[in-house]
């Protein structure tokens, strides 16, 4: 099972070898931490990953709610 980060409407979907972020704006990241400890090589644009993003993506919760603002008081 992956781990997922989600701040606002951004998520990040960690596994055992990939990290995937995908951000509000709908960009996307993919970082290969078998080859690529340091995150310098996005793989988002190449074609051949895509079953991969797609398959951390479906870790993303659908049901998104707002942020909640800690300041306010009901």
């Amino acid at each position: 099972t992956p781990a997922i980060t989600t701040r606002y409407y951004n998520h990040t979907v960690r596994d055992k070898r990939w990290r995937y972020v995908r951000y509000e704006t709908g960009q996307e990241e993919l970082y290969d931490h078998l080859t690529d400890t340091y995150e310098r090589h996005n793989l988002a644009d190449d074609p051949q990953h895509r079953a991969t993003m797609d398959r951390l993506a479906g870790w993303i919760p659908e049901d998104q709610h707002p942020p909640v603002n800690d300041n306010d008081e009901d």
